[in-house]
Protein backbone atom coordinates (compact mmCIF):
# COMPACT_ATOMS: atom_id res chain seq x y z
CA UNK A 1 0.00 0.00 0.00
CA UNK A 2 1.23 3.78 -1.25
CA UNK A 3 2.53 5.75 1.65
CA UNK A 4 0.07 8.91 2.22
CA UNK A 5 1.52 11.70 0.76
CA UNK A 6 3.37 14.16 2.64
CA UNK A 7 0.87 16.51 4.13
CA UNK A 8 1.86 20.43 3.23
CA UNK A 9 -1.36 22.27 5.05
CA UNK A 10 1.16 23.77 8.08
CA UNK A 11 3.59 24.91 5.69
CA UNK A 12 1.30 26.99 3.16
CA UNK A 13 -0.53 29.30 6.24
CA UNK A 14 2.05 31.04 8.29
CA UNK A 15 -0.13 33.41 10.60
CA UNK A 16 1.36 35.80 8.68
CA UNK A 17 -1.50 38.69 9.39
CA UNK A 18 -0.89 37.91 12.89
CA UNK A 19 2.54 38.91 12.74
CA UNK A 20 1.84 41.52 10.55
CA UNK A 21 -0.67 43.03 13.18
CA UNK A 22 1.72 42.51 15.90
CA UNK A 23 4.29 44.72 14.01
CA UNK A 24 1.81 47.41 12.11
CA UNK A 25 1.02 48.00 15.93
CA UNK A 26 4.54 48.56 17.32
CA UNK A 27 4.55 50.78 14.77
CA UNK A 28 1.56 52.92 15.60
CA UNK A 29 2.71 52.80 19.41
CA UNK A 30 6.13 54.48 17.87
CA UNK A 31 4.11 56.64 15.75
CA UNK A 32 2.89 57.47 19.20
CA UNK A 33 5.84 57.95 20.81
CA UNK A 34 7.28 60.26 18.19
CA UNK A 35 4.25 62.54 18.32
CA UNK A 36 4.47 63.17 22.07
CA UNK A 37 8.43 63.64 22.15
CA UNK A 38 8.22 66.20 19.46
CA UNK A 39 5.33 68.01 21.66
CA UNK A 40 7.26 67.63 24.73
CA UNK A 41 10.11 69.32 23.53
CA UNK A 42 8.05 72.10 22.10
CA UNK A 43 7.04 72.22 26.01
CA UNK A 44 10.20 71.76 27.51
CA UNK A 45 11.67 74.80 25.70
CA UNK A 46 8.70 76.90 26.39
CA UNK A 47 9.11 76.33 29.70
CA UNK A 48 12.74 77.02 30.00
CA UNK A 49 11.50 80.71 27.86
CA UNK A 50 9.20 80.58 29.98
CA UNK A 51 11.70 80.93 33.11
CA UNK A 52 14.07 83.10 31.46
CA UNK A 53 11.58 86.19 30.12
CA UNK A 54 9.51 85.76 33.96
CA UNK A 55 9.46 88.28 36.34
CA UNK A 56 11.03 87.31 40.13
CA UNK A 57 7.11 86.47 41.15
CA UNK A 58 6.40 84.20 38.36
CA UNK A 59 9.80 82.37 38.52
CA UNK A 60 9.02 80.00 41.44
CA UNK A 61 5.98 78.17 39.70
CA UNK A 62 7.84 79.24 36.23
CA UNK A 63 10.92 77.11 37.43
CA UNK A 64 8.26 74.22 39.04
CA UNK A 65 6.90 73.99 35.63
CA UNK A 66 9.88 74.16 33.52
CA UNK A 67 11.22 70.82 35.82
CA UNK A 68 8.01 69.09 35.38
CA UNK A 69 8.53 69.74 31.48
CA UNK A 70 12.31 68.17 31.34
CA UNK A 71 11.22 65.14 33.67
CA UNK A 72 8.25 64.49 30.81
CA UNK A 73 10.76 64.82 27.96
CA UNK A 74 13.05 62.46 29.77
CA UNK A 75 10.44 59.96 30.16
CA UNK A 76 9.41 60.56 26.48
CA UNK A 77 13.00 59.39 25.48
CA UNK A 78 12.64 56.22 27.53
CA UNK A 79 9.51 55.47 25.91
CA UNK A 80 10.77 56.12 22.49
CA UNK A 81 13.56 53.85 23.04
CA UNK A 82 11.67 50.84 24.20
CA UNK A 83 9.09 51.62 21.40
CA UNK A 84 11.81 51.32 18.63
CA UNK A 85 13.30 48.35 20.66
CA UNK A 86 9.96 46.29 20.69
CA UNK A 87 10.08 47.15 16.70
CA UNK A 88 12.78 45.79 15.99
CA UNK A 89 11.93 42.59 17.41
CA UNK A 90 8.66 42.45 15.55
CA UNK A 91 9.54 43.55 12.40
CA UNK A 92 12.49 40.96 12.55
CA UNK A 93 9.86 37.83 13.21
CA UNK A 94 7.42 39.58 10.32
CA UNK A 95 10.36 39.25 7.88
CA UNK A 96 11.88 36.13 9.15
CA UNK A 97 8.61 34.46 8.46
CA UNK A 98 7.63 36.25 5.71
CA UNK A 99 10.75 35.01 3.74
CA UNK A 100 9.89 31.10 5.16
CA UNK A 101 6.61 31.14 3.96
CA UNK A 102 7.55 32.92 0.29
CA UNK A 103 9.94 29.23 -0.21
CA UNK A 104 7.25 27.42 0.32
CA UNK A 105 5.51 28.67 -3.06
CA UNK A 106 5.55 26.02 -5.44
CA UNK A 107 4.60 28.83 -8.47
CA UNK A 108 8.17 30.97 -9.22
CA UNK A 109 6.14 33.66 -10.35
CA UNK A 110 4.37 34.08 -6.75
CA UNK A 111 7.46 33.37 -5.32
CA UNK A 112 9.34 36.44 -7.02
CA UNK A 113 6.28 38.51 -6.67
CA UNK A 114 6.63 37.65 -2.90
CA UNK A 115 10.14 37.92 -2.86
CA UNK A 116 10.11 41.82 -4.31
CA UNK A 117 7.03 42.59 -1.54
CA UNK A 118 9.31 41.32 1.04
CA UNK A 119 11.82 43.05 -0.01
CA UNK A 120 10.47 46.41 -0.46
CA UNK A 121 8.95 45.48 3.38
CA UNK A 122 12.56 45.46 4.82
CA UNK A 123 13.93 48.32 3.47
CA UNK A 124 11.26 50.26 4.49
CA UNK A 125 12.12 49.06 8.13
CA UNK A 126 15.70 49.65 7.94
CA UNK A 127 15.32 52.92 6.53
CA UNK A 128 12.93 53.62 9.66
CA UNK A 129 15.03 52.42 12.07
CA UNK A 130 18.13 53.90 10.38
CA UNK A 131 17.35 57.05 12.87
CA UNK A 132 17.47 54.44 15.79
CA UNK A 133 20.08 56.00 16.73
CA UNK A 134 19.75 59.50 15.72
CA UNK A 135 16.41 60.56 17.83
CA UNK A 136 18.00 59.75 21.18
CA UNK A 137 20.88 61.41 20.80
CA UNK A 138 19.40 64.53 19.64
CA UNK A 139 16.91 64.46 22.60
CA UNK A 140 19.78 63.68 24.88
CA UNK A 141 22.41 66.66 23.68
CA UNK A 142 18.28 69.18 23.74
CA UNK A 143 18.00 67.40 27.47
CA UNK A 144 21.74 67.92 28.45
CA UNK A 145 21.51 71.72 27.97
CA UNK A 146 17.45 71.41 29.50
CA UNK A 147 19.55 69.54 32.51
CA UNK A 148 21.93 72.28 32.79
CA UNK A 149 19.24 75.45 33.19
CA UNK A 150 17.51 73.01 35.53
CA UNK A 151 20.38 72.59 38.00
CA UNK A 152 21.42 76.09 37.62
CA UNK A 153 18.25 77.40 38.61
CA UNK A 154 17.83 75.59 41.27
CA UNK A 155 21.10 76.70 43.01
CA UNK A 156 20.01 80.40 42.16
CA UNK A 157 16.41 80.99 41.69
CA UNK A 158 17.34 84.69 40.81
CA UNK A 159 15.94 86.89 37.89
CA UNK A 160 19.58 88.07 36.98
CA UNK A 161 20.34 84.23 36.76
CA UNK A 162 17.57 83.24 34.63
CA UNK A 163 18.01 86.40 32.57
CA UNK A 164 21.58 84.91 31.95
CA UNK A 165 20.27 81.40 30.40
CA UNK A 166 18.89 83.65 27.17
CA UNK A 167 22.49 83.01 25.73
CA UNK A 168 21.32 79.28 25.33
CA UNK A 169 17.97 80.34 23.18
CA UNK A 170 19.72 80.19 19.58
CA UNK A 171 21.39 76.68 20.84
CA UNK A 172 17.99 75.21 22.17
CA UNK A 173 16.40 76.34 18.63
CA UNK A 174 19.03 74.49 17.12
CA UNK A 175 19.09 71.38 19.18
CA UNK A 176 15.36 71.35 19.23
CA UNK A 177 15.07 72.32 15.54
CA UNK A 178 17.36 69.07 14.98
CA UNK A 179 15.32 66.44 17.15
CA UNK A 180 11.93 67.37 15.16
CA UNK A 181 13.73 66.97 11.98
CA UNK A 182 14.54 63.44 12.99
CA UNK A 183 11.18 63.02 14.21
CA UNK A 184 9.54 64.23 11.07
CA UNK A 185 11.61 61.20 8.84
CA UNK A 186 10.73 58.78 11.10
CA UNK A 187 7.31 59.13 11.78
CA UNK A 188 6.89 59.81 7.66
CA UNK A 189 8.67 56.44 7.88
CA UNK A 190 6.44 54.85 9.90
CA UNK A 191 3.48 55.52 8.04
CA UNK A 192 4.67 53.90 4.78
CA UNK A 193 5.86 51.29 6.70
CA UNK A 194 2.45 50.77 8.33
CA UNK A 195 0.96 51.24 4.49
CA UNK A 196 3.00 48.34 3.39
CA UNK A 197 2.48 46.12 6.13
CA UNK A 198 -1.16 46.68 7.09
CA UNK A 199 -3.82 43.74 6.48
CA UNK A 200 -6.03 44.39 4.18
CA UNK A 201 -9.63 43.80 4.88
CA UNK A 202 -11.48 45.24 1.75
Amino acid sequence: MPADPEPVAEKRRPPLLVDSAATVTALTTLASCLEKAKEGIDSAVAANAAVVQGSAGDLKPAYAAFCSAVDALDADRNALSSATGALRGEASALLARWKDAIEALDDVELREIGQERSASAEACVESLLQDEGNAPEAMRALLAVLTDHRLFLGIDLNSDAARSLADDDEKLGQLSAAASSVFDRMLEATQSCIDSLSPQSE
